[in-house]
């Protein structure tokens, strides 16, 4: 759902009369405020793990991605359509973060002389490259390495290789995360390649009609913490909707560190001695001779 539709939905008419969307208290700063609470409590995931392809430089170095939180692990390339070898999954590498970049513990080669070409036709789902003597799937399982423009520095695995007509091959990439409209014309091709597993940063909302990075189940604590922050402290109301977002947290905080039934806090033991204390005046009598 979109920012600006959940609050047309969750907030209050005489609320959303005193506030717009994009000043310094609006509704996109309310709903960030709360939504970065939350990914440092650990509520965001779905959305915060990504796995990116990446190349190593000088052997042992990896560039940090810029909304690289924490990493989770690094390990070799899977083929897409499963024909690889699926050990290759189970070939993990050791890292630290070093001089600002991450040091792999062990040696990986990056490709000296990539194919490198001219990119057109950009989409969501792929890009054409201008390879005239492309065959079908033949840059399947690649790493597109975007050199210039706007999606400089990104890069794409790739899952489909069109062959060539009109002098140009379309790749299709294996997450439809392109763009509609790029201004990069140029990138190359890798077969040398890692994949980076890692939490990211929460990426903040910037416009009214972003989409909100969860789901439903968040809808009633979100909109109780805005009207909250909404609130001035003199407001008769303050004491009041302060509780009411108090209470809706907490109860997303017992859905989220309660996933499953098995996983909820196990009620107290009974301990014999102790079962009436309750009623009881005096401590129960403990013999003082041990022996």
């Amino acid at each position: 759902m979109n920012l600006n539709t959940f609050v047309a939905a969750y907030i209050p008419k005489s609320y959303r009369s005193q506030y717009d969307f994009e000043s310094g208290l609006g509704w996109v700063y309310q709903a960030n405020r709360i939504l970065r609470r939350w990914a440092a409590k650990g509520y965001i995931v779905a959305d915060q793990i990504k796995e990116i392809g990446v190349e190593v430089s000088n052997y042992y170095w990896i560039t940090i991605p810029s909304d690289l939180l924490s990493v989770i692990d690094i390990r070799l390339p899977v083929d897409v359509e499963g024909y690889g070898d699926i050990d290759d999954n189970l070939v993990e590498f050791p890292h630290e973060i070093v001089n600002g970049k991450i040091k792999l513990s062990k040696p990986y080669e990056k490709e000296a002389s990539p194919d490198a070409f001219t990119l057109s036709v950009w989409a969501t789902t792929g890009v054409s490259i201008n390879d005239a003597d492309a065959a079908a799937d033949e840059w399947n399982n690649y790493l597109l390495v975007v050199t210039n423009g706007t999606e400089s520095g990104v890069t794409y695995i790739i899952l489909d290789t069109a062959a060539a007509a009109g002098g140009k091959s379309a790749l299709t990439f294996l997450h439809a995360q392109g763009v509609a409209a790029s201004t990069s014309t140029a990138g190359y091709l890798t077969d040398q390649y890692l994949m980076l597993k890692y939490y990211a940063k929460f990426t903040a909302l910037t416009v009214y009609t972003s989409a909100l990075p969860v789901g439903d189940e968040f809808y009633n604590a979100l909109a109780a913490g805005m009207i909250f922050h909404a609130t001035g402290k003199d407001d008769p109301k303050y004491a009041k909707v302060k509780q009411e977002w108090l209470d809706e947290e907490k109860e997303l905080d017992n859905l989220k560190c309660t996933p499953t039934t098995d996983q909820a806090r196990t009620g107290a033991r009974a301990m014999p001695g102790f079962d009436e204390s309750e009623d009881e005046p005096d401590f129960p009598d403990y013999p003082l001779d041990l022996d």
